[in-house]
């Protein structure tokens, strides 16, 4: 079980990929000090808690202003029964091509941890991979990867999805786009299914319902439906996601949002 809710978390942080191939939108979705919270359950059950914060304040990397973005998520008190999992995904991502410049990822279950921070060269065409060395204490280069000038970690092409115009789309448009998942790449289509209204637990939204179609992975089934909702307002939150995985429903649904950029349009 705990692999399975392991999986599920990573599987939701890892959805919020980018379609860097579609037209992009020069004034962001998103600002400085953008708080969204998330439930996310298994079934009926609630299995944990997630946020996406924008911290309040510019930071400076490589001399280079950067959004901080922290994607976080605790697992519920009856899941920490069996599966103490907290997970941390952030990024520090340039103002002006939304970029990561850092990302880095702190996983603790129980008393086991994990922490890697990756550094992006985007002239030299590089990304460095360092993990924490308990007994040296100290971060140490595991792996490098060759990157291309469009390459974009978990927060950062979350961050990107969102600035996707789909003003420019319509009801059946299409793209495919790479997508890391459990250090693998694959292929990821998205369609615009469906333009709805739904309700969550922060309110009743206008969405853009995209449909994703990805290929068999450890965590998620082709043949299984995979949804998005994203608010038909400027903001482009993440009000809901579904999917059916190989070991149950899985969803997320937006539960409040605090310094949202733009005026949210609830229905």
């Amino acid at each position: 079980m705990k692999k399975n809710l392991l999986c599920f978390i990573a599987f939701y942080l890892n959805l919020f990929l980018a379609a860097q191939q579609t037209p992009l939108e020069k004034n962001y979705p998103f600002g400085l000090g953008e708080n969204l919270s998330y439930n996310a359950y298994w079934s009926i059950f609630k299995i944990a808690e997630m946020n996406s914060v924008v911290d309040t304040s510019s930071q400076f990397v490589g001399g280079k202003p950067c959004y901080k973005v922290d994607v976080t998520a605790n697992m519920a008190t009856m899941v920490r029964v069996f599966a103490a999992i907290d997970e941390i995904f952030g990024a520090y991502i340039d103002t002006a091509t939304l970029l990561p410049t850092t990302s880095y990822r702190y996983l603790k279950e129980a008393k086991y941890t994990h922490d890697e921070v990756s550094y992006y060269d985007y002239e030299k065409g590089k990304m460095q991979l360092t993990v924490f060395n308990k007994n040296a204490e100290r971060f140490e280069t595991k792996d490098s990867f060759y990157i291309h000038k469009k390459t974009f970690d978990v927060v950062s092409g979350y961050m990107n999805l969102r600035n996707t115009n789909f003003k420019k789309m319509k009801q059946g448009d299409m793209v495919t786009v790479n997508m890391f998942i459990e250090n693998d790449l694959y292929p990821i289509t998205f369609t615009i299914a469906a333009f709805e209204k739904i309700k969550v637990k922060a309110g009743k939204f206008n969405t853009i319902k995209l449909d994703l179609s990805i290929p068999n992975n450890k965590v998620i089934n082709k043949d299984h439906p995979l949804y998005v909702w994203l608010s038909a307002d400027d903001n482009k939150m993440i009000v809901k996601a579904e999917a059916k995985l190989s070991f149950g429903k899985a969803s997320l649904e937006l539960k409040n949002y605090k310094g949202t950029k733009h005026p949210v349009a609830r229905n």
